[in-house]
């Protein structure tokens, strides 16, 4: 039984993202017959262990190690688990880094999303978005297999076997602005939709990153809204399928809203963010809001005013809602996580 390594980093700093779309693979690769081990930096530990659907082995990095005691570390390893390849996600691994990997003998898979820095030093490279067959992969990385575009947008198994309620039985607003919540957004939204009395259900969930969830838990039972707060939600497919509009942060999220017909407003707060919400909107099951200058109090205000503005101008508009809706269904993909995990094992 083959074993694949996966290096990825989450928490407060780097979100969820990009641990939950491994973990996605990692479902779908044990289909496969195939085992995954996680290193992970030490805050990422605990949200794994969090996890009811997790799947493969976690390894801690010390987090004063650097980045050659980091390679030095996936060489025993590979030694240890008798490793056929290494998954890498994120942003703040360097080039000089990613050749050294390479070097190490496995084959190297990449998630990306941008195509901005160059050479990925990867066998394999995967974009789940529309978007990245324009990004120029054959150019900056012609030496790599790539796996492109919306039929290898992975989703964790809940997604793929989840079932939506009937639309018009929809009720709720759903509030869920990533991981960590890096703009620290969530408490003004919910401010402004006090203000404007919103009257209907609202589930707010923060992730297990956000180090806000206690004062945003503080706020909702002193507030008048019909308001839940659900932290670290282990059934977020289940939830997003019952919502009728959803204010959400761009990212891996939004492919699951769109799996579970969810018209939604897509909050960019990162660049990485901007081709797949482009893209998204485009489909037409969604509308966004560039989010990226919210630095202060000040801003974050203007920036609740204008989504919950926008969204209760949809909201209040049932054919747009119901066309939004359609949309999603009509455009979504979710086998993408098994046709990576099954051209994976064909190559490993």
């Amino acid at each position: 039984m083959s074993t694949i390594l996966f290096r990825v980093n989450a928490g407060s700093e780097y979100g969820l993202g990009h641990l939950m779309r491994c973990l996605a693979l990692a479902q779908s690769l044990k289909k496969q017959n195939v085992n995954s081990v996680f290193l992970v930096n030490h805050e990422a530990r605990a949200i794994c262990q969090q996890r009811q659907d997790w799947t493969g082995e976690i390894v801690t990095l010390d987090p004063h190690v650097v980045e050659c005691e980091d390679v030095s570390c996936i060489q025993g390893l590979i030694q240890q688990f008798s490793l056929s390849a290494i998954v890498i996600d994120g942003y703040t691994f360097s080039s000089s880094y990613r050749k050294q990997l390479q070097n190490l003998g496995c084959f190297v898979i990449c998630f990306d999303d941008t195509n901005e820095f160059g050479d990925l030093h990867a066998d394999l490279i995967v974009n789940g978005a529309n978007a990245a067959l324009t990004l120029e992969y054959e150019t900056t990385n012609p030496q790599s297999i790539l796996c492109l575009g919306d039929e290898y947008t992975v989703m964790r198994e809940e997604f793929i076997a989840n079932q939506q309620r009937h639309f018009p039985y929809r009720e709720s607003l759903l509030v869920m602005l990533g991981g960590s919540d890096p703009l620290a957004l969530t408490l003004p939204i919910i401010k402004e939709l006090q203000h404007q009395r919103f009257q209907h259900a609202i589930d707010i969930v923060t992730g297990a990153a956000n180090p806000n969830a206690k004062e945003i838990s503080n706020c909702l039972q002193s507030s008048q809204l019909n308001a839940r707060h659900l932290h670290d939600c282990q059934n977020m497919a289940q939830i997003m399928a019952r919502s009728r509009f959803a204010i959400s942060a761009a990212g891996g999220s939004q492919f699951e809203l769109q799996a579970c017909g969810c018209p939604s407003l897509l909050l960019v707060v990162a660049n990485n963010q901007c081709n797949a919400t482009r893209d998204a909107v485009q489909q037409g099951w969604c509308q966004c809001l560039d989010c990226q200058g919210a630095d202060s109090e000040l801003s974050k205000q203007a920036f609740a005013k204008a989504i919950v503005k926008q969204t209760l101008a949809i909201w209040e508009d049932p054919d747009l809602l119901m066309s939004m809706h359609c949309k999603a269904n009509e455009t979504k993909h979710i086998g993408g996580a098994q046709k990576l995990a099954h051209a994976i094992k064909q190559k490993v």
